[in-house]
């Protein structure tokens, strides 16, 4: 019973933790079309915008989302995620950027929830963009902070 309890009281304060670092939260659903077409999505709060511009093939349409999260310091942080973490596309290409802001840090994971290298993506001109084309993926986040003047 005391393990039961102990697990609870830290199942908890790791709920209370997450509630305080993320101020406000903006959640969107959407499909992606394995057309090869170009599209994109956003996410928005406040004067951010979240863009996650693609163009994907193969398989059939997926169910993907796409969040922007408030953090107490200004800083965002963009998720774009298929929520069940396999994908059957392939992205020709891809770039993710909040308008406006400058990218601190980022990370991409493949088809097998492992962190793509460096060398595979890039951050380049505020936007996080791959160095091949053919990706499969499966989530992007990044942090965004204003940019300096």
């Amino acid at each position: 019973m005391k393990a039961r309890a102990k697990m609870v009281w830290l199942l908890c304060c790791a709920v209370f933790v997450a509630t305080l670092s993320a101020t406000q939260s903006e959640k969107i659903e959407f499909s992606i079309k394995p057309n090869g077409q170009v599209s994109d999505e956003k996410a928005s709060m406040d004067d951010a915008v979240c863009i996650f511009t693609y163009s994907a093939h193969g398989g059939t349409d997926e169910l993907w989302m796409i969040s922007i999260d408030k953090l107490q310091t200004g800083e965002y942080i963009c998720t774009i995620e298929r929520p069940s973490r396999m994908s059957y596309l392939y992205f020709q290409s891809y770039s993710a950027s909040v308008l406006g802001y400058d990218i601190e840090t980022a990370e991409v994971f493949d088809n097998g929830g492992a962190v793509l290298q460096f060398e595979e993506f890039t951050i380049e001109d505020g936007a996080v963009k791959p160095t091949t084309q053919g990706v499969n993926l499966v989530k992007i986040v990044f942090t965004a902070k204003p940019k300096k003047e």
